[in-house]
């Protein structure tokens, strides 16, 4: 691991803007947790418009995971970073 504390917090851009308020995302509130040195953890509740539904972030030193908590109708028609949702394409 790097000796430099700030290698330790995570890094990111949100709407244009260098660590950007995180408290809400898309008008979902989000959530975060430091459970170990190296990992963050990220939780975007989509209860308040799909119940029990959401999305986790996941980042550990230089890695990152998503788990996306919901079917094809929370995520039916969305393409972005991680492809097509029907296809993965």
């Amino acid at each position: 691991g790097s000796p430099n504390p700030k290698d330790e917090e995570a890094q990111y851009w949100y709407n244009g803007k260098y660590q950007e308020d995180l408290q809400h995302m898309a008008g979902f509130p989000v959530a975060w947790s430091k459970p170990t040195t190296y990992t963050q953890h990220y939780n975007i509740d989509l209860d308040s418009q799909y119940p029990g539904k959401g999305i986790t972030i996941d980042l550990l030193s230089e890695f990152i995971r998503f788990k996306l908590n919901g079917d094809e109708s929370v995520f039916g028609n969305t393409v972005g970073l991680l492809g097509d949702f029907r296809t993965g394409k």
